[in-house]
């Protein structure tokens, strides 16, 4: 039944093995930021493969803790941590597949919009408007007051945790399409945090040989300015949030509808 504008609830369904291999390959997809053409992702893909993927770029960035996190937080996976211990203990021989039907099995649910009605007419493109406008919300605060016709990059950039979460819950198959740009100054204070552990790792490796390469009092003074900067960068927002082909609210909203229906482009 259609609900309102004051009463409108967030429904869930079922979620299928389809939606969660969708949200992997979404998630996985936005972490790559560059090809890797040692892992192919993919539903026989080990969970040991998968580990090595992300690790060769990032480092534990989302190891199989971060997992089970991510499942139970975006699709409410009813299961504790020893049960998906004792799932994961032999990465190599599980593959995405398993951990789709695992989540399944599990009682993954995903956001299901209601449709809404208005004027007496049923809409479902606000529904899924309004639906996605509460999934960004934060416990305990206000509901965000955005327009449909405000653009994803104006919403997005200053919420891009809560937008990117919101897309994965409503409809993960869209969220492969969800690009995220920062500025350059993450990319390098990225790059000088990796030289800078690697540069305290070499300098500790020469004082066991005997000579020194770089002072520690240097060391600790470069590793204290970049530590800085690096939390310096991690506070700058996004310059610009995007979703291919689409430039507003109601344009995400009317895609949704099109992907629930079955009809989105291929």
């Amino acid at each position: 039944m259609p609900a309102t504008w004051d009463n409108y609830p967030l429904n869930y369904r079922p979620a299928t093995e389809a939606d969660i291999f969708a949200a992997f390959e979404a998630a996985t997809h936005s972490v790559f930021f560059v090809p890797n053409p040692k892992h192919t992702f993919g539903p026989e893909m080990s969970l040991h493969h998968w580990s090595d993927a992300f690790n060769d770029i990032w480092g534990p960035y989302f190891d199989l803790t971060g997992m089970y996190e991510w499942l139970h937080d975006y699709y409410h996976l009813d299961c504790d941590i020893d049960a998906w211990y004792t799932f994961v203990n032999k990465p190599k021989q599980k593959t995405i597949r398993d951990v789709c039907r695992f989540a399944v099995e599990h009682n993954v649910r995903i956001l299901d919009p209601t449709p809404l009605r208005i004027a007496g007419q049923t809409c479902e493109e606000a529904g899924v408007f309004l639906a996605f406008r509460l999934a960004m919300t934060k416990p305990m605060h206000e509901p965000y007051q955005f327009r449909p016709s405000d653009t994803i990059n104006s919403i997005a950039r200053g919420n891009p945790d809560e937008f990117s979460k919101a897309l994965f819950k409503i409809n993960p198959q869209l969220a492969s399409r969800l690009r995220i740009s920062y500025s350059k100054l993450n990319a390098l204070a990225g790059t000088l945090w990796m030289l800078t552990l690697s540069g305290g790792l070499l300098s500790l490796f020469c004082w066991f040989l005997g000579f020194s390469l770089i002072s520690w009092v240097n060391w600790l003074i470069l590793f204290t300015v970049i530590s800085v900067v690096l939390r310096i960068s991690s506070y700058l927002p996004p310059t610009r949030v995007e979703i291919e082909g689409l430039k507003t609210m109601a344009d995400l909203s009317r895609e949704i509808v099109r992907y629930q229906r079955g009809t989105q482009p291929a």
